[in-house]
């Protein structure tokens, strides 16, 4: 194996545990241990973790080695401040290009939110809210704004933030059939704007979690 390939596949591997709570905020990674399990060199290794630190998804530093890094309140107030912007950009550039057949995968992809949710199966469910803020943003045909959503949500929806949100998902849906009723009348401007305040309603429940602990 190549060492770009098997960095890549580190890198992927070490940030998939981390965005889905396998590893904790502070958590020590251990250059040996990945290279063992992995059944790779120690400098792919290194490789990707370093592009790790660059993309913010963990730490290196000379005494305590490279740990999971941990956003503040403040910090992760702020990224969802910019990630409604850019969803809600990511949705205009999209809706004057939806067919029926995209519009018709936004819907199948919110009733199966609403589905999983009242079977209690939140995992799912919050799974299923992804696919649609995903679809939405590789629909807006911007490669770059595509990376930068999914860079943003990957640094939110941290495993520690889906018990604080997960209880809402029945809004969510509500805010989906919403963009979708704009979409289908056409109001590309009003999708555009509602996709913003469904973005900044995950911001606010997250920020009163933050206070109500405080």
């Amino acid at each position: 194996m190549s060492k770009p390939m098997a960095r890549d596949l580190v890198y992927e591997h070490v940030l998939e545990q981390i965005t889905a709570g396998r590893l904790s905020p502070h958590e020590k990674l251990e250059e040996k241990t990945i290279s063992e399990m992995m059944e790779v060199s120690r400098t792919p290794v290194r490789e990707a973790l370093k592009k790790l630190e660059i993309d913010g998804y963990v730490t290196i530093s000379p005494r305590k080695g490279c740990t999971v890094r941990t956003y503040s309140p403040s910090e992760i107030d702020d990224i969802y401040r910019i990630l409604a912007k850019l969803e809600g950009l990511a949705l205009e550039l999209a809706a004057p290009h939806l067919g029926k057949g995209e519009l018709s995968q936004l819907r199948k992809t919110t009733e199966k939110i609403e589905a999983a949710y009242r079977k209690n199966r939140y995992r799912e469910a919050w799974e299923e809210n992804l696919k649609f803020h995903f679809l939405i943003a590789h629909l807006s045909g911007n490669g770059a704004l595509e990376e930068l959503i999914r860079q943003s949500r990957r640094k939110v929806h941290l495993y520690r933030y889906f018990q604080v949100t997960i209880g809402r998902m029945d809004e969510y849906a509500h805010d989906h059939w919403g963009i979708l009723d704009a979409l289908g009348k056409k109001e590309f401007g009003t999708a555009g704007k509602r996709m913003e305040s469904h973005v900044d309603r995950i911001r606010r429940i997250i920020s009163d979690f933050h206070k109500n602990i405080s």
